[in-house]
């Protein structure tokens, strides 16, 4: 497979494994910019690293797609410091699939989340916990029953290191019983009204859940 054929857009998250010269490894996280066939990609460094990159040195690349996870080994060519931090990255002759995704996997992720909506007497908000979540939806958990069918989910979550808020609509789809005394009522959402940003967010958050899970 060609790297043309993959039709990447700007900003998609990139994880980068470089081996310097003297071999030691590091990991960082990435965003695509753009590339010339057969030439050059461009990558973002979204936080400059501890140990300093060299040229020439030799780089696993990392791509969460969708449907997908493909890899490529490539060369760090160029590094410029101004206006940012990015690299010239030698175009790969090929890519391979790592790893092909469900349609909409879940992951596991335990953390405190808000569902408010409209309420008879104005905004309700109800404190719960995400219990797991896909690109697509989430299985959430509350001590009391919801009040809507259409609610605001709040919570905020780690991706590369940094904490982002996620903030998106949901359509409460089911409900189930838990043994849990902590959370008496389970639902599983389903994600409506995605803004691009906020897409991009969950892709990247699913993507760094995806890697962490053992194979």
């Amino acid at each position: 497979m060609q790297f043309s054929d993959l039709r990447i857009s700007s900003s998609t998250r990139m994880q980068l494994n470089i081996t310097g010269p003297d071999y030691k490894q590091q990991t960082i996280a990435a965003q695509f910019l753009g590339y010339r066939p057969g030439i050059t990609l461009l990558a973002y460094v979204l936080k400059k690293p501890l140990i300093a990159i060299q040229r020439e040195s030799k780089v696993s690349v990392r791509i969460g797609l969708q449907s997908a996870i493909i890899q490529f080994d490539s060369v760090i060519e160029h590094i410029f410091e101004q206006p940012f931090f990015y690299m010239h990255l030698r175009y790969p002759p090929s890519v391979v699939v790592e790893q092909q995704l469900r349609q909409s996997p879940r992951f596991d992720l335990d953390t405190p989340l808000k569902a408010s909506a409209e309420g008879a007497v104005g905004r309700v908000e109800v404190s719960g916990r995400l219990l797991d979540i896909s690109s697509n939806g989430a299985r959430i958990a509350f001590k009391e029953q919801l009040f809507a069918e259409k609610v605001t989910l709040s919570s905020m979550v780690f991706v590369v290191g940094m904490e982002q808020e996620l903030n998106v609509i949901a359509t409460v789809k089911s409900v189930a019983s838990t043994a849990d005394s902590a959370a008496e009522f389970v639902y599983g959402a389903r994600f409506i009204d995605v803004s691009p940003a906020q897409k991009l967010l969950l892709q990247a958050l699913c993507y760094e859940l995806q890697a962490a899970t053992p194979s």
